[in-house]
Order: C-alpha cells, then structure tokens, then sequence
C-alpha cells in the first residue's frame, strides 16, 4: 500500500476527502490528516510518504510553502494540490513545482479519481527505480567478489582481464600488486567442542571481522573458500597492517589465522592468478613455518617445497590403505612419511606436522560422511598430547595405533552396512521370483551399479548374482512341487520359468531327478 498525507485547513473538505475516495481500491493508505502545515511536516519527518494531497490556502502555512518544505525532506514525494480559487498564480507556481495535478474545490470524484491514478501510475514508476537502484547496490558486493574470483582463477588473455577490472571499478592495469591469502588455522578441530551454531556463529563473526578490516582500510578482497579470504595489495603496502591482523584475531577470537604473500606482478603483463597460486603454495609450508604468522612465498626453498608435494601423495595414498583395510599398505605409507618429517629442525614444527597430518585425515573421512573425533572418541584437547611426546617415534607409535583403530572400525562399519544391503537384495529376489529377475534391475533398484552390485554380493555371499536367483527359483520350485494341486507348469511359472522344459533341465542338474520324479518321491 502507498502511503498518502491529506492537509486541509477546512474540516469538511478534509472528511470529505479522507471518506468519499475509494483509497484502498487506489492501492493506497491514509496515514493521516491534518488541518495545518506545521502537523503535516511532523508526518512527514516520521513517515515515509508517497503522496501529499493539500489545500494551496492555509493559514500561516500555505500548501505551497508545504510542499516546498516537504520536497526536501522527501525529494520522491508527489505532490496534488486542491483549491477553491481559480488563480493563475497558484496554478502557475504549482506548475514550477513539478505538482502532479491540480484539482479544484468543490472537488469532483471523478476529476480526482483520474489525478490520483496518474500519481499512482508515477509512484509506482518511483518505487520500480528505487527497487533496482537498491538490488543493484546490494549486488555490486557479489559481483565485485566474482570478478576477483575470476581474475585470480582465470588465465584469460588481457583484454578479458583489463574488461573485469573495469566491470568492477578498479584501477589496476599496469600497475604492481600482490595477492595475499588468508587461512584460518585448524578449523576442522579447533570448534570440535562448539556445537554447530556456536560453530558457524564463530567463523561468521571472524569472515565479518576480517571483511571489515579490508573496507576499513580500502583494501580490495574475494572469498575463495569458506575459510580464506584473498587480499590484493599494492606494492606499496605495509605487511606491519597485517601482522597486526593476525594479532586481533588471536586477541578475539578461539581460532588463528596465517597469511601467505604471493609475488608482486604487474596487473597485465602478468596474471593476478600467478601471484594468487604462488600464495597458496606459501600456505602449505606453515607445517614447516608454524601457524599464526605471515609466511612469504619468497622464504620458502625449492626441497621443502618437493617435500610438500610429495608428502600429499603420500598422505593421500595412506588415507586410501586405511580405507580398504590393507594395514600392511598403512604401516608402509606412515613409515615414509615420518621419514619426511626427521628432516625438520625443531618440536614446533613437528608439532605442527602432526596436526596437518590430522587435519587432512579429518577432511578426508569427512568426504566418507565420518566423524574422525567421533569414531576414536577423542575430544580435541587429547590432540595436546602430541606435544608431550618426547621423540619422534612416540609421535609415530601414537598415530599408527589410531589409524589401525580407524581401519578396522571403517572394515567393520563397511562389512555391517554390505551385509544389511546383502539382506536387503536377498528378500527383494524371494519377493520377485516369479518376474525376470536381473543383476542390472536390482541395481538400479538399490541405486547401484551393476559391477559393484555384483562384486558386493559375490563378497558377502561366496555366489555370484545369477547363480543365486537360479537355485533361490528350484529350492522355492521344490516347496511348490509338494502341493499336489500345483501343476508343474503352475510350478514353473511361479517361479520364473515361462520354458517347462528349461526348468526340467535346471532342475534335473541341481538336483539330479525331473520335478515329476521329485513330486513322486515326496
């Protein structure tokens, strides 16, 4: 509904005005009427009006000087102004102030009717432009943050990076800038003992607080994943800024963050995305550097770098031998590992290694939909035990034990979840002997493939899938064959069998006699 102020000095014009007009038919609402200008600009001051309809003469203020005042206070305002004099002034004048009609007194409805639907076809005009002006200025935040995203990830050509950058209003072609990533440290296991709105709470609060602190100081920046955020920094900035970041956070917050610097470019002659890929290479060697702390990319050498690298496919290759139960595989892969980590040079740092290690065996069991905590049942203060082993070895021990424990908790959940579903397609197949069963239709059934159908229920049950349906047909055809009243062709076809002489086939193979011969026998 749009909001309408009535202003009349005259009371029965003022009823008259307020009663006679069908105003919820106009789409419109009567906030008030008042028989003075001063009473109308306090509407007006708390009131968000969309249309003032007011006598041209009043006293002390007239509807003129009204609607002066009341413009700028509210410059959409429309404005219709009622008079019972016919004086080329006060029409003039109304016309120099863009009124949107002129009635005279005594007013006609049906005059009035048609200024009033002209108002509210321009109102409504108003509000459209107000409302994309609006959805336009909320999105200019999420636009801004795809374009950087898209420059950062992009390796387009650069006249479709010098486009982005004007798209988002930045003046950065051919100037020098860096990429700088931020990362909150230990997120999956640091909030373990929140729960989960105290935990998104947490990490919403520190996403806001870090947003702030770039708009604060101007600082253009894109959220790449929940928990970092990119910073574009030109070449001149101070890194003091953010070192006193990453002491605020710390200071407020039950979490920490770590900062890589990417290299500094030349927006144009270089990608964004180099810098950007240089940085989060940078972020990978905080097991090496520690967290909470600015890490340069610059710092890094190239050994530790390989070691990195190499050490994630080892980790990788680890968590798959978990998975599968091959402990052997296990032992192996953490025997190697750990002899990546006797190169570091200090507790902290193998400290650091531990909890990298944990962390990327959390995210891992994640993606199986398991909770690492919950399947050891730890709590994340055991994880501070890590920092009291005196050796390397102890460090090691520890974790092989809680990945043994891990592996076999993970075979046992896996032979308990194949079996039920082995159960499952079991009383689908006696349920549908009668039909043509086949290995892909109760696959699609169970929403499976047929390979890995066929290999779970071989594993489970020593047969394989075909082999089952047939002798479940002749044992559930050898029930039948005892009721006398049952044909054998009847037999047959309740039992899959649309061929008798196939099923005297199958039936004399499997148990060595004709199904008449059975029925005799029994």
């Amino acid at each position: 509904m749009y909001k309408v102020l009535l202003a009349d000095d005259e009371g029965l014009d003022l009823a008259g005005l307020q009663c006679l007009i069908d105003w919820k038919q106009l789409q419109m609402e009567v906030v008030a009427a008042v028989n003075s200008g001063f009473v109308a600009l306090e509407v007006l001051r708390k009131e968000h009006i969309d249309l003032l309809v007011t006598d041209i003469k009043m006293p002390i203020m007239s509807g003129l000087e009204l609607a002066e005042k009341a413009l700028e206070i509210l410059p959409s305002l429309r404005v219709i102004f009622v008079s019972g004099y016919q004086d080329f002034n006060y029409a003039r004048q109304a016309i120099q102030m863009n009124a949107h009609g002129y009635v005279l007194k005594p007013v006609d409805d049906n005059e009035m009717l048609l200024v009033l639907g002209k108002a509210l076809e321009e109102i409504q005009k108003i509000r459209s432009r107000e409302l994309i002006a609006l959805t336009l200025e909320n999105s200019i935040p999420y636009v801004k943050n795809e374009i950087l995203s898209r420059l950062i990830e992009s390796k387009g050509t650069e006249k479709v990076r010098a486009e982005l950058m004007k798209r988002a209003g930045l003046d950065w072609y051919g100037k020098l800038f860096y990429v700088s990533v931020i990362e909150t440290d230990d997120i999956s296991w640091k909030l373990n003992h929140y729960d989960e709105a105290e935990r998104a709470d947490i990490i919403k609060r520190l996403n806001e607080y870090i947003m702030n602190w770039c708009d604060e100081r101007g600082i253009n920046f894109c959220k790449s994943e929940s928990y970092r955020t990119v910073l574009f920094l030109s070449d001149d900035s101070s890194n003091s800024d953010l070192e006193l970041l990453i002491t605020e956070i710390n200071e407020n917050f039950p979490l920490s963050i770590t900062i890589a610097i990417g290299p500094v470019i030349r927006v144009g002659a270089e990608d964004l995305h180099s810098s950007y890929d240089h940085a989060k290479k940078a972020l990978k060697l905080k097991m090496f550097f520690g967290k909470s702390r600015m890490i340069h990319y610059a710092d890094s050498k190239l050994p530790i770098e390989q070691s990195v690298k190499h050490m994630d496919e080892i980790l990788n290759d680890l968590f798959v031998s978990m998975s599968v139960y091959d402990l052997v595989r296990t032992d192996d892969n953490l025997q190697e590992l750990f002899q990546q980590a006797r190169r570091l040079d200090s507790k902290i740092s193998v400290y650091n290694f531990s909890l990298h290690v944990i962390s990327k065996l959390e995210n891992y069991l994640s993606i199986m939909n398991e909770n690492l905590y919950s399947l050891l049942g730890l709590e994340t203060e055991n994880l501070d035990i890590l920092y009291h082993f005196e050796t390397l070895g102890d460090i090691q021990s520890w974790l092989r034990r809680r990945m043994f424990e891990i592996s076999e908790l993970l075979h046992l959940k896996k032979q308990k979840k194949n079996n039920k579903l082995v159960l499952e397609i079991i009383t689908y197949i006696e349920g549908n002997l009668h039909n043509n069963i086949t290995l892909r239709d109760v696959a699609n059934y169970f929403s499976f493939s047929p390979n890995h159908m066929g290999h779970l229920f071989k594993e489970e049950t020593g047969e394989n899938f075909s082999d089952y349906v047939i002798q479940a047909r002749l044992s559930r055809a050898r029930q039948l064959l005892k009721d006398p009243k049952l044909k054998i062709y009847e037999v047959a076809d309740r039992v899959g069998y649309k061929n008798l002489t196939y099923f005297s086939k199958q039936f004399r193979e499997t148990f060595g006699m004709t199904p008449g011969d059975y029925r005799k026998q029994s």
